[in-house]
């Protein structure tokens, strides 16, 4: 925090938040005191800080091969304060990500995504994005503009998003491999070539002359 009331948040080296900052609080006040008396203040604090909690269930349990940044477009990075009203530009966050695997296998069921902010940034488009690739080679790209999910968010609440991830069909096997069959046999007599030979049953003949 500055001197003059600005607050930020931490920034990565691509410019993004990271995911789980400290909580932040502010309060302020304004009592007239006579002079040579003293006096007991209460300060009220009240959080800037909210946090956000994402589950995302995959339609089947996979192995995980890679799987990019979860971000967040649209969010706050700076705010005045006391009153933590957004400022300067919206930045991209970075979710906290936990793996939620079977018991005794590497297979994930889900994932489970954490966030702590100072808040969605005014009239900014709020997009979920994210990309993985599953051990067989399966790819899914998951975008998800979730900026009216977002608008129940309040300074210092948790806001609890439910969704799921479609995984994409295995491709089918390709039928065995046939071998292509040889072209027509040839057969050669002297300099004459005979092609599309085929032995047949011609029936007696008689020789007699």
């Amino acid at each position: 925090m500055t001197a003059d009331g600005l607050a930020t948040l931490e920034l990565d080296e691509a410019g993004r938040l990271l995911s789980m900052p400290e909580r932040l609080w502010t309060a302020d006040t304004l009592y007239c005191v006579t002079a040579g008396d003293t006096t007991d203040v209460t300060l009220r604090m009240h959080e800037l800080t909210q946090q956000l909690r994402i589950s995302l269930s995959l339609s089947e349990a996979a192995e995980i091969k890679e799987l990019s940044d979860i971000t967040l477009t649209g969010m706050t990075g700076a705010a005045l304060l006391p009153e933590g009203t957004p400022t300067g530009e919206p930045v991209t966050a970075v979710f906290q990500v936990k793996e939620l695997t079977r018991s005794r296998a590497e297979e994930i069921q889900g994932l489970e995504l954490y966030l702590r902010s100072m808040g969605t940034f005014p009239k900014s488009k709020n997009i979920l994005a994210f990309s993985l690739e599953l051990t067989d080679g399966r790819k899914v790209t998951f975008s998800l503009d979730v900026t009216d999910k977002l608008a129940e968010l309040a300074a210092g609440s948790t806001l609890q998003l439910e969704g799921t991830i479609e995984i994409p069909a295995p491709t089918p096997t390709p039928p065995p491999y046939w071998p292509v069959p040889d072209p027509d046999p040839e057969l050669t007599v002297g300099e004459i070539t005979i092609t599309g030979w085929e032995q047949v049953d011609g029936g007696d003949v008689d020789a007699a002359m």
